[in-house]
């Protein structure tokens, strides 16, 4: 059964970096099913991730914010951080409220790395 789950992860990544925003959705959705917060495959899509972060299309980026929420465990959210603040002061308030929602979702880790 485990090598099964990291198969479909590890193929769920693959549909995750087209650049279809159909294949991206099912790549994230079926990833957020299957991992754990911090599983090794879930490291698979840190690039994907940055790079829809980085996008110009707001769906991307929501994709990519809500993936975060769900994938993401205290190792890899530092990655993330910079950015995530970034967009809490994005134009469209969809993007905003993502944001939000993702800082407040590791809100533990995200205090660790911002302190003042």
């Amino acid at each position: 059964k485990q090598w099964y789950q990291r198969r479909v992860a590890i193929t769920a990544g693959k549909f995750a970096q087209q650049s279809s925003l159909f294949y991206k959705r099912v790549g994230y959705l079926v990833s957020s099913l299957l991992l754990n917060p911090g599983r090794e495959e879930s490291l698979l899509l840190c690039c994907s991730l940055q790079k829809d972060l980085a996008s110009d299309s707001v769906v991307e980026q929501s994709m990519a914010l809500t993936a975060i929420c769900q994938l993401m465990g205290k190792d890899t959210i530092s990655a993330f951080l910079p950015t995530i603040i970034k967009k809490l002061s994005h134009p469209k308030e969809i993007i905003r409220k993502k944001a939000v929602v993702s800082t407040q979702s590791r809100s533990r880790y995200f205090f660790l790395f911002c302190k003042v």
